[in-house]
């Protein structure tokens, strides 16, 4: 929504917050930012009356439950007539729409930009697909819906957004080895690595920056530390990838491999 020529941005990914003119609007109520959070996760779509009582209340629902959403949605029109100067909220015999343009959406934008990257990829644009990343990832701000009192549906848009944190990751990191950036890599995959101790793709990755920018002997202690912290917390051994990065570790294959753009 753009007023007099300023746009109203709302943000999701981190505490909720609602910008117009640059300017942060005031917060509202928890159950409201539920409310709010939910139409933006099914913008320009009807979010039935139910399926908003459901995540506010999910089965303990007040006997008031229906007048008490309709002030919810009353104190939402009134922040956002208030602020931006109009109400893009309507009502709908069985529930209520919130009409937005997608970009005006961080989350959206996010998702947008993920999708990009991954179709450069795709195509052997690793540059690209580092802009694209870069873009995202700069709207990321801390856990999606950080202040918001999520029920069921938003939980799960919660994780979605988050996995894609994940995947905007994953997406830079392949991107940056194409580009041959060994180096460049190791200190962000440590980082990773000691925040998903349990992911395996992420290990291989540092396994193969450090044999290629021809430290061996540390590629070998990755690859011992995510045994042992598989065979403790799971019961398992690593999987064949990372057991045939090993072993070109120990024969010393694929060492001193940085390429082109090394940093």
């Amino acid at each position: 929504m753009i007023i007099g020529g300023s746009m109203t941005m709302f943000r999701i990914l981190g505490p909720l917050e609602i910008s117009h003119s640059g300017g942060l609007c005031p917060a509202l109520p928890p159950k409201v930012r539920c409310v709010l959070a939910l139409l933006l996760s099914r913008t320009n779509h009807v979010v039935a009356t139910e399926t908003l009582m459901t995540e506010l209340w999910r089965d303990r629902l007040p006997a008031s439950a229906t007048t008490t959403l309709q002030t919810y949605v009353y104190q939402l029109r009134k922040m956002l007539s208030t602020q931006t100067g109009t109400d893009p909220i309507t009502t709908h015999q069985l529930g209520y729409l919130l009409r937005v343009p997608r970009e005006q959406i961080d989350a959206t934008t996010f998702e947008a930009e993920i999708d990009a990257a991954t179709a450069y990829l795709s195509t052997g644009r690793a540059e690209e697909t580092i802009t694209h990343v870069q873009r995202a990832l700069a709207l990321y701000r801390g856990a999606p819906l950080a202040d918001v009192p999520c029920g069921p549906l938003l939980e799960a848009r919660a994780v979605h957004l988050g996995e894609l944190r994940m995947r905007a990751a994953e997406l830079r990191v392949e991107a940056e080895l194409a580009l041959g950036h060994h180096r460049r890599l190791i200190g962000e995959l440590q980082s990773l690595v000691a925040e998903y101790p349990l992911n395996e793709w992420l290990h291989g990755r540092l396994i193969a920056a450090l044999n290629r920018s021809g430290r061996r002997a540390e590629a070998l202690q990755v690859y011992r530390r995510l045994r042992g912290v598989l065979d403790a917390e799971l019961g398992l051994t690593p999987s064949a990838e990372v057991e045939s990065l090993h072993l070109q570790v120990l024969t010393g294959e694929g060492e001193r491999g940085e390429t082109r753009h090394s940093a």
